[in-house]
């Protein structure tokens, strides 16, 4: 899966582009291992709040008409952002994956 990570307010380090890749992105695309990869895309925006949170957003598209996989999560602490994002993501997916079986 192809994921762009891209920080505001906060570099984008090793450590986080790991974190995303490995706990995130090959999780999800346990999902989507059907899917070409040229079709697997996803965008990471990270924002360091200035209260000192985090809002992270996943935005991905997939075929279809409702291929469009959004997702956004807020928090203190940015590895319980990414692993709550990940798990509404995986729902997200999995209703996806659902609906194109139906068809």
């Amino acid at each position: 899966m192809n994921v762009q990570i891209i920080g505001d307010g906060i570099e984008i380090d090793d450590r986080i582009r790991e974190v995303v890749e490995t706990k995130m992105a090959s999780e999800i695309e346990k999902y989507l291992k059907d899917f070409a990869d040229d079709l697997k895309k996803a965008t990471v925006r990270i924002e360091k709040l200035s209260h000192g949170g985090f809002h992270v957003n996943w935005d991905m598209r997939l075929p279809g008409k409702n291929g469009h996989i959004f997702s956004q999560e807020d928090g203190d602490d940015l590895l319980n952002v990414l692993i709550a994002l990940r798990k509404e993501v995986e729902s997200q997916v999995r209703d996806y994956k659902e609906r194109l079986q139906k068809y």
